[in-house]
């Protein structure tokens, strides 16, 4: 003879169970509609014209870096998205190298960052290997990689320079690639074609443990042309914190 009670608590487990289940999968296609369901974003991105769409790219191989002076990485004419890029080197301070980024023109860069801050890393830890879709870290110390998406409309200049504190040139190797006229998406949403990739930083900003700050704010849902659209928040463990924005250019 069965036990009713416990048929009834199995009863309850498995509905409680299929539920649970319904749940992750119902936030799952909202968080990654593109992987989960036929979304927009796939309809869109299959509808582009190969015809349109050029790679692009370059391969430093021993270069030097300098502590007085920028040196130009990469540079390209055109209008396209940056969509990958690797960088490596070897020497006491080489999480503190700088990577700026010059778009359409820009006497100031939009995107200034330190090596390792700029991909998540804090206080210079050389945990490795770990990584993901996005960014991540493949050898110790250097094989820093990500795949942030960088539009510009007219040409875009990479260029890297030692951080403070470094006296003399150091060997540095890099990657930079990218496609001509690719769009960019938020999800499944289509950027308009001058929405650009700005850097926040906040500098010395002394945090107690679990201190929660203000990093972004907005004084309405809908951002205004002129305010920020912030499209990731970075978890940087330092005193310097991090946040990219995507705003009209």
């Amino acid at each position: 003879m069965k036990n009713p009670t416990l048929t009834g608590s199995k009863t309850n487990v498995c509905f409680a169970s299929y539920w649970g289940i319904a749940f992750v999968v119902a936030v799952a296609s909202l968080i990654w509609p593109s992987r989960v369901s036929g979304s927009p974003l796939q309809k869109a991105e299959s509808a582009l014209s190969a015809a349109i769409l050029k790679t692009f790219g370059t391969a430093g191989k021993e270069g030097l870096l300098y502590p007085d002076r920028e040196v130009v990485l990469f540079q390209h004419e055109g209008a396209g998205c940056l969509t990958h890029m690797w960088f490596g080197g070897d020497w006491p301070g080489y999480d503190r190298s700088r990577i700026r980024f010059y778009v359409d023109g820009e006497t100031k860069p939009s995107i200034d960052m330190e090596l390792f801050l700029g991909h998540g890393i804090g206080w210079g830890d050389p945990s490795a290997p770990w990584g993901s879709e996005r960014l991540g870290k493949s050898g110790h110390p250097s094989g820093l990689y990500n795949t942030y998406r960088i539009p510009f409309g007219k040409s875009i200049r990479v260029t890297g320079q030692l951080g403070a504190g470094i006296e003399k040139p150091q060997v540095f190797w890099w990657i930079i690639r990218g496609v001509e006229n690719l769009p960019v998406f938020l999800g499944n949403i289509r950027l308009p074609d001058n929405a650009r990739l700005r850097l926040q930083v906040r500098d010395n900003v002394e945090l107690e443990p679990l201190q929660i700050f203000d990093i972004c704010q907005s004084s309405s849902a809908f951002c205004s042309p002129r305010e920020p659209r912030t499209t990731s928040l970075a978890p940087i463990t330092s005193t310097a914190a991090c946040t990219t924005s995507l705003s009209p250019a």
